[in-house]
């Protein structure tokens, strides 16, 4: 590239160049959307104002059995089940419980599993 005085530019790709295939990426913006949007705030709010109004479920297991079913279309495994309520309670010293299941839904909605069909 540069040996022929052209610069950087003589070896960058042509951006619209055709390709087979998407390439697969991991890109922090995706997750930084996915946990600051607006939408994704209201949408996580609402979800844990139901969640939690629920009365046929009475304790924080049962909750987050139902968001893993919800979200996910599956139970939660017993090493998820000990994070996430590692993580309620943790936020939960800081905020209430409101606040903590609003920023758990966030989480949730930012899972590749969440994101992506298989």
């Amino acid at each position: 590239c540069c040996e022929t005085g052209r610069g950087a530019e003589a070896a960058a790709p042509a951006p619209f160049a055709a390709k087979g295939r998407r390439a697969v990426t991991n890109v922090p913006a995706h997750a930084l959307t996915m946990m600051n949007d607006p939408f994704v705030n209201a949408t996580a709010e609402e979800w844990a104002e139901r969640i939690l109004g629920d009365e046929s479920l009475v304790d924080e297991h049962g909750r987050l059995v139902r968001v893993f079913r919800m979200a996910l279309g599956r139970p939660p495994t017993a090493a998820e089940i000990a994070a996430s309520l590692a993580y309620i309670e943790q936020v939960r010293s800081a905020a209430d419980a409101t606040d903590a299941w609003v920023e758990f839904l966030q989480a949730v909605f930012a899972f590749k599993e969440f994101i992506y069909l298989r």
